[in-house]
Protein backbone atom coordinates (compact mmCIF):
# COMPACT_ATOMS: atom_id res chain seq x y z
CA UNK A 1 0.00 0.00 0.00
CA UNK A 2 1.34 3.39 -0.88
CA UNK A 3 1.92 5.89 1.84
CA UNK A 4 0.79 9.84 0.66
CA UNK A 5 3.20 12.00 2.85
CA UNK A 6 1.80 15.65 2.84
CA UNK A 7 3.69 18.28 3.65
CA UNK A 8 2.38 21.43 4.11
CA UNK A 9 3.15 24.89 3.17
CA UNK A 10 4.19 28.77 4.49
CA UNK A 11 1.88 30.12 8.17
CA UNK A 12 -0.03 26.16 7.80
CA UNK A 13 -0.16 23.18 9.86
CA UNK A 14 -0.57 19.19 9.27
CA UNK A 15 -3.93 20.48 10.63
CA UNK A 16 -4.89 21.56 6.69
CA UNK A 17 -5.18 18.03 5.30
CA UNK A 18 -7.48 16.84 7.93
CA UNK A 19 -10.27 16.43 5.18
CA UNK A 20 -7.68 15.25 2.51
CA UNK A 21 -6.54 12.30 5.13
CA UNK A 22 -9.93 10.95 5.75
CA UNK A 23 -10.60 10.77 1.99
CA UNK A 24 -7.81 8.98 1.23
CA UNK A 25 -8.76 6.78 4.24
CA UNK A 26 -11.92 6.02 2.56
CA UNK A 27 -10.38 4.54 -0.26
CA UNK A 28 -7.74 2.55 1.26
CA UNK A 29 -4.83 4.95 1.30
CA UNK A 30 -2.59 5.47 4.50
CA UNK A 31 -1.12 8.94 4.95
CA UNK A 32 1.29 10.90 6.94
CA UNK A 33 0.54 14.88 7.67
CA UNK A 34 3.46 16.13 8.61
CA UNK A 35 4.48 19.11 10.91
CA UNK A 36 7.22 21.54 9.71
CA UNK A 37 9.42 23.83 12.21
CA UNK A 38 8.06 27.12 10.68
CA UNK A 39 8.23 28.43 13.90
CA UNK A 40 11.74 28.01 14.38
CA UNK A 41 14.13 31.27 12.79
CA UNK A 42 16.78 29.03 11.52
CA UNK A 43 14.62 26.40 9.77
CA UNK A 44 14.81 26.69 6.12
CA UNK A 45 14.53 24.11 3.72
CA UNK A 46 17.07 21.31 4.42
CA UNK A 47 15.67 21.58 7.77
CA UNK A 48 12.23 20.73 6.62
CA UNK A 49 13.60 17.68 4.24
CA UNK A 50 15.02 15.94 7.69
CA UNK A 51 12.08 16.48 9.60
CA UNK A 52 10.00 14.64 6.71
CA UNK A 53 12.72 11.62 6.11
CA UNK A 54 12.18 11.26 10.16
CA UNK A 55 8.59 11.31 9.26
CA UNK A 56 9.03 8.22 6.71
CA UNK A 57 10.82 6.13 9.48
CA UNK A 58 10.86 2.73 7.94
CA UNK A 59 8.62 3.18 5.10
CA UNK A 60 9.66 1.58 1.91
CA UNK A 61 9.89 3.20 -1.56
CA UNK A 62 6.02 3.35 -1.93
CA UNK A 63 5.74 6.85 -0.96
CA UNK A 64 4.40 9.69 -2.61
CA UNK A 65 5.59 13.11 -0.96
CA UNK A 66 2.89 15.99 -1.53
CA UNK A 67 3.95 19.61 -1.68
CA UNK A 68 1.30 22.52 -1.03
CA UNK A 69 2.53 25.80 -1.97
CA UNK A 70 6.07 26.24 -0.47
CA UNK A 71 5.85 22.09 0.44
CA UNK A 72 7.14 21.96 -3.01
CA UNK A 73 10.58 23.33 -1.66
CA UNK A 74 11.21 20.82 0.22
CA UNK A 75 9.60 17.59 -1.27
CA UNK A 76 12.27 17.83 -4.36
CA UNK A 77 15.22 17.87 -1.38
CA UNK A 78 13.66 14.94 0.68
CA UNK A 79 13.97 13.06 -2.71
CA UNK A 80 17.01 13.94 -3.72
CA UNK A 81 18.34 11.92 -0.32
CA UNK A 82 15.76 9.05 -0.56
CA UNK A 83 13.93 6.70 -3.48
CA UNK A 84 10.03 7.91 -3.09
CA UNK A 85 7.29 6.98 -5.87
CA UNK A 86 6.22 10.10 -6.59
CA UNK A 87 6.20 14.10 -6.04
CA UNK A 88 3.21 15.66 -6.47
CA UNK A 89 2.68 19.54 -6.56
CA UNK A 90 -0.62 21.61 -5.35
CA UNK A 91 -0.18 25.31 -5.99
CA UNK A 92 4.00 24.31 -5.56
CA UNK A 93 6.22 26.69 -5.61
CA UNK A 94 9.45 25.17 -7.34
CA UNK A 95 13.09 25.41 -6.28
CA UNK A 96 15.51 26.75 -8.12
CA UNK A 97 19.42 25.16 -7.71
CA UNK A 98 21.82 28.42 -6.97
CA UNK A 99 18.27 30.80 -6.48
CA UNK A 100 16.03 31.98 -3.56
CA UNK A 101 12.73 32.39 -3.45
CA UNK A 102 12.93 35.68 -2.79
CA UNK A 103 15.13 36.21 -6.23
CA UNK A 104 12.60 33.98 -7.79
CA UNK A 105 10.38 36.38 -7.01
CA UNK A 106 12.11 38.85 -7.87
CA UNK A 107 13.05 37.62 -11.32
CA UNK A 108 9.24 36.32 -12.53
CA UNK A 109 6.44 39.20 -11.11
CA UNK A 110 4.24 36.13 -12.47
CA UNK A 111 4.52 33.70 -10.14
CA UNK A 112 2.45 35.53 -7.49
CA UNK A 113 -0.82 37.43 -7.10
CA UNK A 114 -0.24 40.80 -7.55
CA UNK A 115 -2.85 41.58 -4.49
CA UNK A 116 -1.00 38.90 -1.98
CA UNK A 117 0.94 40.09 0.34
CA UNK A 118 2.19 38.76 3.92
CA UNK A 119 3.73 40.82 6.75
CA UNK A 120 7.47 41.31 7.51
CA UNK A 121 7.99 41.52 10.90
CA UNK A 122 11.24 42.46 11.08
CA UNK A 123 13.05 39.46 13.11
CA UNK A 124 13.06 37.03 11.18
CA UNK A 125 9.08 36.05 10.55
CA UNK A 126 6.54 37.04 8.43
CA UNK A 127 2.94 36.61 8.84
CA UNK A 128 -0.49 37.18 7.22
CA UNK A 129 -3.25 39.62 7.96
CA UNK A 130 -6.30 37.46 9.37
CA UNK A 131 -8.07 40.20 7.28
CA UNK A 132 -6.80 39.13 3.93
CA UNK A 133 -6.80 34.98 4.34
CA UNK A 134 -10.14 34.55 3.32
CA UNK A 135 -9.45 35.55 -0.06
CA UNK A 136 -6.14 34.18 -0.55
CA UNK A 137 -5.73 31.53 0.54
CA UNK A 138 -9.97 30.00 1.04
CA UNK A 139 -11.67 32.03 -1.48
CA UNK A 140 -13.61 29.16 -2.47
CA UNK A 141 -14.28 27.99 1.00
CA UNK A 142 -17.17 28.67 3.24
CA UNK A 143 -17.23 31.49 5.32
CA UNK A 144 -17.03 28.79 8.41
CA UNK A 145 -14.27 26.53 7.07
CA UNK A 146 -12.45 30.01 5.99
CA UNK A 147 -12.80 31.19 9.83
CA UNK A 148 -11.68 27.34 10.81
CA UNK A 149 -8.38 27.74 9.01
CA UNK A 150 -7.52 31.19 9.29
CA UNK A 151 -7.65 30.56 13.10
CA UNK A 152 -5.41 28.38 12.70
CA UNK A 153 -2.28 30.25 10.71
CA UNK A 154 0.86 31.28 12.58
CA UNK A 155 3.91 32.99 12.04
CA UNK A 156 6.62 31.38 9.53
CA UNK A 157 10.56 31.84 9.41
CA UNK A 158 11.45 34.19 6.31
CA UNK A 159 14.49 31.50 6.21
CA UNK A 160 12.98 29.61 3.51
CA UNK A 161 12.08 32.33 1.50
CA UNK A 162 15.61 34.32 1.44
CA UNK A 163 17.70 31.27 1.60
CA UNK A 164 19.54 29.55 -1.50
CA UNK A 165 17.72 26.45 -2.04
CA UNK A 166 20.09 23.66 -0.89
CA UNK A 167 18.86 21.52 -3.62
CA UNK A 168 21.67 20.47 -6.04
CA UNK A 169 19.97 19.21 -9.20
CA UNK A 170 16.28 17.85 -9.56
CA UNK A 171 15.51 14.06 -8.79
CA UNK A 172 13.95 11.59 -11.84
CA UNK A 173 11.46 11.18 -9.64
CA UNK A 174 8.14 11.31 -11.30
CA UNK A 175 5.86 14.02 -10.88
CA UNK A 176 2.58 16.17 -11.14
CA UNK A 177 1.12 19.39 -10.73
CA UNK A 178 -2.04 20.40 -9.13
CA UNK A 179 -3.60 23.69 -9.38
CA UNK A 180 -7.03 25.82 -9.00
CA UNK A 181 -7.71 28.15 -11.68
CA UNK A 182 -9.09 30.50 -9.17
CA UNK A 183 -6.09 30.24 -6.90
CA UNK A 184 -5.18 34.26 -5.64
CA UNK A 185 -1.14 33.09 -4.33
CA UNK A 186 0.30 31.04 -7.09
CA UNK A 187 -0.55 32.34 -10.89
CA UNK A 188 -2.53 30.27 -12.59
CA UNK A 189 -0.65 31.16 -15.34
CA UNK A 190 2.48 30.46 -13.83
CA UNK A 191 1.45 26.97 -12.24
CA UNK A 192 0.69 25.89 -16.21
CA UNK A 193 3.53 26.97 -17.65
CA UNK A 194 6.11 26.39 -14.74
CA UNK A 195 4.68 22.70 -14.73
CA UNK A 196 5.54 22.68 -18.54
CA UNK A 197 8.77 24.28 -18.17
CA UNK A 198 10.19 23.43 -15.70
CA UNK A 199 8.94 19.96 -14.44
CA UNK A 200 8.27 18.78 -17.85
CA UNK A 201 4.59 17.89 -17.04
CA UNK A 202 1.07 19.45 -18.07
CA UNK A 203 -0.71 20.77 -15.08
CA UNK A 204 -4.17 19.41 -13.82
CA UNK A 205 -6.42 22.02 -13.34
CA UNK A 206 -9.29 22.12 -10.71
CA UNK A 207 -11.99 24.67 -11.93
CA UNK A 208 -13.22 26.76 -9.28
CA UNK A 209 -10.24 25.74 -6.69
CA UNK A 210 -8.91 28.62 -4.57
CA UNK A 211 -4.98 28.12 -3.11
CA UNK A 212 -6.45 25.16 -0.59
CA UNK A 213 -8.42 22.20 -2.83
CA UNK A 214 -7.63 20.17 0.03
CA UNK A 215 -10.03 21.95 1.89
CA UNK A 216 -12.50 23.07 -0.36
CA UNK A 217 -12.05 19.92 -2.52
CA UNK A 218 -10.72 17.52 -0.88
CA UNK A 219 -12.34 14.21 -2.88
CA UNK A 220 -11.37 15.75 -6.24
CA UNK A 221 -7.59 16.17 -4.51
CA UNK A 222 -8.10 12.58 -3.45
CA UNK A 223 -8.85 11.15 -6.96
CA UNK A 224 -5.90 13.37 -8.65
CA UNK A 225 -3.37 12.46 -6.10
CA UNK A 226 -4.56 8.34 -6.75
CA UNK A 227 -4.09 8.89 -10.45
CA UNK A 228 -0.92 10.94 -10.16
CA UNK A 229 0.52 7.60 -7.95
CA UNK A 230 -0.67 5.11 -10.49
CA UNK A 231 0.88 6.88 -13.41
CA UNK A 232 4.23 7.16 -10.80
CA UNK A 233 4.38 3.46 -10.47
CA UNK A 234 4.16 2.69 -13.65
CA UNK A 235 6.68 4.83 -14.90
CA UNK A 236 8.56 3.13 -12.15
CA UNK A 237 7.87 -0.11 -13.17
Amino acid sequence: MSTFVLVHGHWHGPWCWERLVRELKQRGQASIAVELPCTERQAGTATNAKVVLDALGGLGDDVILVGHSAGGLTIPLVAELRPVRHLAFIAGLLPIPGKSLAQQFADDAGIIDPNFEYVDGGDGFCSIDPARARDSFYNDCTAADAAWATARLRRQTTLTITEVTPLHRWPSTPRSYIFGEADHVVRPEWARRAARDRLGIEATAIPGAGHSPFLSQPKVVAELLLEAAGRGARKND
